[in-house]
C-alpha cells in the first residue's frame, strides 16, 4: 500500500510558499554517500494540504489539513542533493529521496559478495523486501563458491550449504544463522507470497553477522597485528 498521501486539486492547496533558503538546519543521512550531513545548505518550501474527508471509528466524517515542508538539501560531503518531505501532523508519512541505505557498510568483502550485500541494503531502503531476502539467499551460495565449493556442490542449494559446514567455512555453532537465512529465502523463492519488512530485516541481520564473522572480523584482526 502506498505511503504517499492522496493529493487534492490545487484549488484545495492553501498557504503555498515559494522556494527559499532553509529556516534551520535539518540533519539527515545522505542516501548517496552514507554520511550524516548537517543539512544546512539548500532550499525549502511549505504548503498546507487539505486531505480528503475520512470516516473515523465512530462513523464521523473528519476533515484534516496537514502542514507539509519540502526540503532540498545538499550533502556537505558529496555535494549531491536529497529531497525530504516532512508532514507536521503525520510524521509516519515523512520520506526521503534517495533514502539512506539499510544497515551498515561492511568493508573488506570479496568483490561479488560486496556487490550483493550492497544491493540487498539498497533493496531494503527502497522497501523491496522480497528482493532483499532473495539476495541474502544468493549470498550464501556465493560464500560457498568463494570458499572453494566444487561445481557439483554448487548445482544444488542444499549441497552448497552443506559444503559450508563440511569444509568448516561456517562452524556448526552458527548453523542456526544459516538455517534462518535459508528458510526465509526458500519461503520467498518457492511460495507465491511477498516478504514482510520484519522477515527481511531478520534475514539481513543474520546475513550481516555471518559476513562479519567470515570476512570483516578476520580482516580487522590481520590488520591489527
Amino acid at each position: 500500500m502506498s505511503r504517499i498521501p492522496p493529493r487534492v486539486p490545487s484549488s484545495s492547496t492553501v498557504g503555498a510558499k515559494a522556494w527559499g533558503p532553509p529556516l534551520q538546519p535539518r540533519p539527515y543521512v545522505c542516501g548517496w554517500c552514507g554520511d550524516r550531513s548537517p543539512g544546512a545548505e539548500g532550499l525549502e518550501a511549505r504548503r498546507h494540504y487539505s486531505l480528503p474527508p475520512e470516516e473515523n471509528a465512530s462513523g464521523e466524517i473528519t476533515f484534516a489539513v496537514v502542514n507539509v515542508t519540502g526540503h532540498l538539501r545538499f550533502c556537505e560531503h558529496c555535494n549531491y542533493p536529497t529531497f525530504i518531505e516532512t508532514f507536521l501532523q503525520r510524521p509516519e508519512l515523512d520520506r526521503q529521496y534517495p533514502p539512506p541505505s539499510f544497515g551498515e557498510p561492511l568493508p573488506g568483502l570479496p568483490a561479488d559478495l560486496g556487490t550483493l550485500y550492497e544491493e540487498a541494503r539498497h533493496c531494503m531502503a527502497a522497501s523491496a523486501f522480497t528482493a532483499a531476502v532473495m539476495l541474502t539467499r544468493k549470498i550464501l551460495l556465493h560464500i560457498a563458491a568463494e570458499r572453494g565449493a566444487p561445481a557439483k556442490a554448487l548445482e544444488r542449494f542444499w549441497t552448497a550449504l552443506e559444503y559450508l559446514f563440511t569444509s568448516n567455512t561456517v562452524p556448526r555453532t552458527y548453523a542456526s544463522w544459516v538455517d534462518r537465512i535459508r528458510d526465509l529465502g526458500n519461503e520467498t523463492n518457492h511460495r507465491i507470497q511477498l516478504c514482510t519488512k520484519e522477515k527481511a530485516t531478520d534475514s539481513m541481520a543474520f546475513t550481516t553477522m555471518l559476513l562479519k564473522v567470515l570476512y570483516v572480523l578476520p580482516a580487522q584482526a590481520s590488520s591489527s597485528r
